[in-house]
């Protein structure tokens, strides 16, 4: 079987609303050309291109393509890239209940990676955290706030 349709067929069979990399197809030992292939599903429209290198398999029904909130799409991000992600300002209010306001920036501190992905009505940047912000451990809920400061 045809490289192109080894990495399709591997992803169909996963979950639709799914992100992938190029590590993910590390077993076929070759990136270039699985750089190429995701370039060409995403031509097919098989595929979103959510930043460089970092594609999204989306869901479709009959009205069209279901993309995932930008809450998802970081978290997603975040778990590839083996980082952690807590919600800073107005995400952080909306998710605690404090606001009923709903951002159209989601901004996360994170200990990997910044970086901007921008969606069609909204862009979710992440912002480099001091080690002390992040927390090991979030023992009332997924995600929790940085320790207060004296």
């Amino acid at each position: 079987m045809v490289l192109s349709q080894v990495i399709k067929v591997h992803i169909i069979r996963n979950d639709e609303n799914k992100i992938y990399t190029v590590s993910d197809f590390a077993d076929l030992n070759n990136d270039m050309l699985v750089t190429r292939v995701l370039s060409r599903l995403k031509e097919e429209q098989f595929l979103i291109r959510l930043s460089q290198g970092i594609y999204l398999y989306p869901s479709r029904n009959r009205f069209g393509i279901c993309k995932p909130s930008i809450d998802q799409i970081a978290n997603a991000i975040a778990e590839k890239d083996h980082a952690r992600i807590i919600p800073s300002g107005l995400s952080a209010l909306n998710e605690l209940g404090l606001s009923t306001q709903v951002p159209m920036n989601a901004v996360y501190i994170t200990n990997g990676t910044p970086r901007t992905i921008k969606q069609a009505t909204a862009q979710s940047h992440s912002r480099k955290g001091h080690q002390d912000t992040l927390p090991i451990k979030a023992a009332f809920s997924r995600w929790s706030l940085p320790p207060s400061r004296k």
